[in-house]
């Protein structure tokens, strides 16, 4: 599936803008801020979108009772809910 392409591209090119800058540190504010931060934020939104998606058609595929090994993954991809909720 493209989709599953998509989400590992997606995870490549968070990680090459994380250590593409560097993390400085805010003497005025006490806090660590990265020079890519916004950037990475609109990367992670785009991978969570797409995982959301892959998950309500991986759900519908194995409630239909598409392929056997698809409850599997349902299951690791959601071992603690997270996408159950995020779908509703």
């Amino acid at each position: 599936m493209k989709i599953i392409q998509d989400i590992f591209c997606l995870i490549l090119k968070f990680r090459s803008q994380l250590v593409s800058a560097q993390w400085q540190q805010d003497a005025g504010q006490k806090t660590v801020v990265h020079g890519n931060f916004a950037v990475m934020v609109n990367t992670f939104q785009s991978f969570h979108m797409y995982s959301v998606f892959l998950f309500k058609v991986v759900s519908r595929l194995s409630q239909k009772g598409y392929q056997p090994h698809l409850q599997e993954l349902l299951l690791q991809l959601n071992f603690n809910n997270y996408y159950t909720q995020a779908s509703d």
